[in-house]
Order: C-alpha cells, then sequence, then structure tokens
C-alpha cells in the first residue's frame, strides 16, 4: 500500500486469463482492501504489460454446467464487490483488455489506459456473452449503440477511441501508467474520506434501478458451445 492507496495486480502471466483461482483471488483482495480503514483508494492493475485477455476458455470449458454456473456466480460477486465498493476504485489497464478482464475494468469506479491499450469484449466470436454482467455495465458507460456495437462486432479498439467514447477516462504514455493511477488515487485520497465515500453511496443508489441479465439467462447463451442442455 501507498498512502492511503491499496494496488491490487492481475498476476496469472502471461496473458492473465481469467479462472476461478483468478477470481477468488481478486474477490479476497478486493475484501480485505474494504475493510482495511487504512486504505481510501483501490487501484487494479495487470502485471507483464497486459491488463487480462479475457476469460481462461480451456478451463472453463472443462466444467460440467454446475461449474460454469459456480464461475459465473463467482464472478459476479467479484464483479459487484468491485463495483459496490464504498471506496473509489481505478482501473489501470494496459495491452489487452478483453472479454471477462474488461468487465473487471468496467466494474471500476475510473478507468486509465496506457496508450498500447486495446479494449474489447470478444465473446460473441467464442459463442459467448459477457458473463459477469459486464452488457449493463457497458451500455450505461457508453450507450446502446456503441455498446451493442463493441460486443455484436467481438472487435477491440484501441485506447485513443475507448477515449473518444467514453469507455476510459484518460489515456497516458507508455510506461507511466501505474504512476498516473497513482497521482490520481491520491488525490482522491486527499480529499474528505467521509464525503468521497458519501458520494459513491449516493451514485451507487442511482444505480440500483439497473438490473443485470440473470445467470440463467447467460447459462442459455452458453448452452451452444458448451454443449449444455438448456
Amino acid at each position: 500500500m501507498d498512502g492511503h492507496v491499496a494496488v491490487l495486480t492481475l498476476n496469472r502471466p502471461p496473458a492473465n486469463l481469467v479462472n476461478r483461482e483468478l477470481l477468488a483471488a481478486l474477490g479476497k483482495a478486493v475484501a480485505g482492501a474494504v475493510d482495511d480503514p487504512d486504505v481510501h483508494v483501490i487501484v487494479v492493475t495487470g502485471c507483464d504489460k497486459v491488463f487480462s485477455e479475457g476469460l481462461d476458455l480451456d478451463s472453463f470449458l472443462a466444467l460440467d454446467e454446475d461449474g460454469k454456473r459456480e464461475l459465473v456466480r463467482l464472478g459476479r460477486d467479484v464483479m459487484r464487490s468491485l463495483e459496490q465498493a464504498p471506496k473509489p476504485t481505478i482501473a489501470a489497464v494496459a495491452g489487452k483488455v478483453l472479454g471477462a478482464g474488461l468487465e473487471v475494468a468496467l466494474a471500476c469506479d475510473m478507468r486509465l489506459a496506457s496508450e498500447d491499450a486495446q479494449l474489447g469484449h470478444p465473446e460473441v466470436s467464442q459463442g459467448l456473452t459477457p458473463l459477469f454482467g459486464g452488457t449493463n455495465r457497458l451500455e450505461r458507460l457508453i450507450g446502446m449503440s456503441r455498446s451493442r456495437s463493441l460486443i455484436f462486432t467481438g472487435e477491440p479498439i484501441p485506447a485513443w477511441e475507448a477515449l473518444e467514447i467514453g469507455l476510459i477516462g484518460k489515456v497516458v504514455p507508455h510506461g507511466a501508467l501505474l504512476e498516473e493511477a497513482r497521482i490520481a488515487a491520491a488525490r482522491i485520497a486527499s480529499q474528505p474520506n467521509d464525503a468521497v465515500q458519501a458520494a459513491k453511496r449516493m451514485m451507487l443508489r442511482a444505480e440500483e434501478k439497473e438490473r443485470e441479465d440473470s445467470i440463467d439467462d447467460v447459462m442459455k447463451s452458453i448452452s451452444r458451445l458448451c454443449g449444455l442442455k438448456k
């Protein structure tokens, strides 16, 4: 921890593919940061110049139906823990930010990206949909038309385009990403903590009117690829 800023690093090189273990570790780290009174701001970043290339598809396909449902539920719980954290969260992303990796970033309050970042939801090309509530979060963030284009085509977009459509808030030079995230976090941490958290609570209450698609809906959407019974 640096001052009142906790930095959580996705660490499953080389691609930081999202599986049960990574989700569980992230959930535990978020809970620890939330429970720590010395932490005022949480930064989530990646390692090896990549945030995350998405779901570990091989391990996902190896699961039976109950296992897939459990993973979807775990992923949604972890994303919600990020989204509902009483403390501000910042995603600092670089390289590939795809699928489940983008869902992690979407669950954060703010997003900073390195100029090399590529962001997208390629799930449709795998016969899937975003599994962890990303469809709703993306649409709330960038609007219906742009979110549907990003999901339907499955094509990633560069950082500059993500900035233009409001998917990220700032593009920073190579090598400066984490430092810029720390500066932004320190600026927030310097504000009266009670006021910052009260403001976030108010914004979260406004968003509670939005509902995620159900796990049953998600399971139906993956049945074609995974050969599950509808």
